[in-house]
């Protein structure tokens, strides 16, 4: 999400419905080539790096279909802390953390689609 080849002015001039698809391209990217790197290398893992705390990255990873992320737990704060226990043991109690990202986010794959 933070690295692109927009300028901070086009990126400040988003709005969330472009910012999903955004969002979207970004995270399907790198979820497609883990894919066709995993066409050559079976054992490949690609990870996410991605802050608990940041609903639009759990978002991403979840309509993407991406199934490994990777989460500092140093500096990490308590409440970021508590939504990663829960999404490891229980990953559907959190998504009405993330709902509205995610909604947004589907909707900006289905705009892509088009």
């Amino acid at each position: 999400m933070r690295y692109t080849d927009m300028s901070r002015t086009a990126q400040a001039n988003d709005d969330l419905a472009k910012f999903a698809e955004r969002v979207y391209r970004q995270a399907h990217t790198y979820h497609r080539l883990e894919l066709e790197v995993r066409d050559v290398r079976p054992d490949f893992v690609y990870y996410f790096g991605f802050n608990p705390i940041q609903r639009w990255q759990l978002a991403a990873l979840k309509v993407v279909g991406h199934r490994h992320g990777l989460a500092s737990w140093y500096g990490m704060s308590p409440r970021a802390g508590d939504i990663l226990r829960r999404l490891i043991v229980a990953p559907d109690s959190v998504a009405d953390f993330y709902a509205n990202e995610l909604r947004m986010l589907e909707e900006g794959r289905e705009r892509c689609r088009r």
